[in-house]
């Protein structure tokens, strides 16, 4: 475990209660003003390029964000406060979904997701055309891999086009850019730490 440094620029991100879905912060109750890092967990979930590479990235194409862990998870938390977390959702089932190899299989998700998000008064009901609506459940009974792909298109568009802009200017994305540029900080340090004392070292054993 290491604790993260700069901590009034980390009061700004209370990640406990901004970033409720990113699991991979181990955040104690106690650290309310600070955010303590599992490094072994950041270094699988946090992206390899630079902070600023990474941010600049995301703010630029959605399918970069949605591919990275720490940038979807972010992004599910901003919809599930503008109670539209549906829509991600249902894009993550389908993109899953496409992947699915076994028949069987292909008929009991498909049947999953129209129950779960395409139906009348679903759990998550999904805001499509009728049209759309009505064509998945004509080809239900019968699933194909491509059953979702108008509708899937048509959610993609929707949090590409109103809530990705809206996310990229909320607190939350702000917050997770801090979160970032602090981790690799944090990481640069330790690098150098551990650069200066093997240097630190080599000099020793050539002096003996």
């Amino acid at each position: 475990m290491f604790t993260c440094v700069n901590q009034e620029r980390i009061k700004t991100a209370r990640t406990t209660t901004v970033f409720p879905a990113l699991h991979f912060w181990k955040i104690s109750r106690k650290e309310k003003s600070g955010i303590i890092c599992d490094s072994q967990t950041v270094e699988r979930k946090m992206p390899v390029k630079s902070p600023t590479t990474e941010t600049m990235a995301w703010s630029e194409n959605m399918d970069t964000l949605l591919t990275n862990q720490a940038g979807l998870d972010a992004f599910r938390t901003f919809l599930k406060s503008e109670f539209s977390e549906e829509n991600v959702e249902f894009w993550l089932a389908c993109e899953d979904f496409k992947k699915t190899e076994s028949a069987e299989k292909i008929a009991s998700k498909a049947r999953m997701i129209y129950s779960e998000f395409i139906e009348a008064n679903a759990p998550k009901e999904i805001n499509i055309d009728f049209s759309t609506r009505d064509l998945i459940s004509k080809n239900i009974a019968e699933p194909t891999l491509k059953c979702f792909d108008e509708a899937q298109k048509l959610i993609y568009s929707l949090m590409a086009k109103d809530s990705f802009p809206r996310f990229l200017k909320s607190e939350i994305y702000k917050k997770l850019v801090v979160v970032i540029i602090i981790f690799y900080m944090q990481k640069r340090q330790s690098q150098l730490k551990s650069q200066a004392l093997k240097e630190k070292r080599e000099e020793s054993r050539r002096k003996n």
